[in-house]
């Protein structure tokens, strides 16, 4: 019976000796190897010692070699690579490194039954070869991973449209070329409302309680002075039709506003007194005076259907955003969320979305695996919920009164987003693709009984 050498001397046979010789060959041997059979010989040897005598010797007293092959990559993919990054993100998705590592299993096993041989290429045409191989299986599983990672919904392409008699209220939006625009809920009567001078961009709109009204940023007109790039704007009133148009923000400029459900105060993120590093959470009238800064710092402020409350996204100066909630006057700030610091700082955390229409919950995103994903939690910060499972980014923008919540959806490399609607414990998804065209963030106003 043969001995079973130690893991050390192991990687010595695969790799040779001293690190700066095994360093070298951990890139060299597996590219420059013969087969694709033979580039897993060399390749981290570490795993290739346990996966060896821990899984497929056991299993090639079972199976022929070509099965017990399979499964070993299989297995390693599963256990080793997706099981380990469902833990750490707190939810299980597309399997891809399983996916990948069974590509790569076939590729071995059709390596063996070819008597693939290429030692008297060159390295160059060897290394392209067993890199092809890689890139190949890589390029496979990322075209059909999404697929995959919505079979828990639904393909993103093949959802069935809202029905556009179900759609009520306008819909206040930005278009691609940066002037805001006004359309029924259905599609129908869109127009124009805004046109920025050429370059300046307005969006972000937000209507008034009654409807009559948006407030929107811009950068036109006076912009604020940004020495620390927090990214001030403008802030400007205007009317449906158009007319009335009139800056309202403070000299400091200010981010996200939005109206109080009694239309009486706009709250929005402006310059911090004192301190123009932070932006607080602050308060001003429709006219743009009265201006008060609630000390609580923040952005994406969105009042409770009532007005006493407001949650708002905010980070104790680490960049990991959460979802915090307060009184509308500024008290009892709490932290309703508590997501897991991801580099680079402030590009992750979590993100506020809308109130429900009876004020007891929450729909918020946050980033989990890469991908922004909703979740809808109690006012409290209790019983939260995961409901989208994309890959991808998806930002809540309003809950409608028949309780659906309204959602866009970015691909990784599209430029606009695609919208839809979805319930609150994630059923009934349907598409919205009149609103194609439309950027993120938009406006649903719907009339109050």
């Amino acid at each position: 019976m043969r001995r079973r050498p130690g893991l050390g001397e192991y990687i010595e046979r695969r790799l040779g000796r001293g690190a700066t010789t095994q360093l070298r060959n951990l890139l060299v041997r597996p590219l420059g190897a013969a087969s694709f059979s033979q580039f897993w010989r060399y390749w981290n040897p570490v795993y290739g010692y346990f996966l060896s005598y821990y899984a497929y010797r056991p299993l090639r007293l079972v199976f022929p070699r070509p099965v017990a092959v399979l499964l070993t990559f299989v297995g390693c993919g599963f256990v080793l690579h997706d099981l380990v990054g469902w833990a750490v993100a707190g939810h299980a998705r597309f399997p891809e490194m399983t996916a990948m590592f069974a590509l790569f299993g076939v590729g071995v096993v059709l390596s063996d039954a070819l008597r693939l041989d290429l030692a008297h290429y060159p390295f160059t045409v060897r290394a392209f070869v067993n890199a092809g191989c890689i890139a190949a299986s890589v390029a496979t599983v990322h075209v059909l991973a999404p697929a995959g990672a919505s079979a828990a919904q639904s393909s993103p392409t093949s959802i069935r449209p809202a029905a556009r008699s179900s759609m009520h209220g306008r819909i206040a939006y930005n278009s691609k070329r940066g002037d805001i625009w006004v359309m029924r809920a259905d599609g129908a009567h869109r127009r124009r409302v805004t046109r920025g001078p050429r370059g300046k961009v307005d969006f972000d709109p937000d209507f008034s309680p009654d409807g009559k009204r948006i407030v929107f940023r811009s950068e036109r007109g006076r912009q604020p002075p940004d020495p620390y790039g927090v990214g001030y704007n403008a802030i400007f009133v205007v009317r449906l039709d158009g007319t009335h148009l009139r800056q309202i923000n403070p000299r400091s400029g200010g981010l996200f506003p939005t109206w109080s459900p009694r239309g009486n105060e706009i709250a929005f993120s402006g310059a911090a007194t004192g301190n123009p590093m932070v932006d607080d959470i602050e308060l001003m009238s429709p006219s743009g005076t009265n201006v008060r800064d609630l000390g609580v710092p923040g952005e994406e402020a969105m009042w409770s259907p009532d007005g006493s409350r407001i949650a708002y996204a905010s980070h104790r100066g680490d960049g990991n955003w959460a979802v915090w909630v307060m009184g509308a006057n500024g008290s009892s700030p709490r932290q309703l969320t508590f997501p897991v610091l991801t580099p680079p700082a402030g590009m992750n955390g979590d993100s506020t979305g809308a109130w429900s229409p009876d004020g007891s919950k929450i729909v918020y995103s946050s980033v989990i695996g890469g991908d922004r994903e909703l979740y809808v939690m109690n006012v409290d910060g209790s019983d939260k919920r995961r409901i989208t499972h994309w890959h991808g980014g998806d930002a809540p923008n309003a809950w409608l009164p028949d309780g659906r919540i309204v959602f866009a959806h970015f691909a990784r490399s599209a430029p606009l987003p695609r919208w839809y609607l979805i319930r609150a414990d994630g059923t009934a998804l349907r598409s919205l693709p009149w609103l194609y065209g439309a950027s993120d963030p938009l406006d649903w106003w719907t009339a109050h009984p």
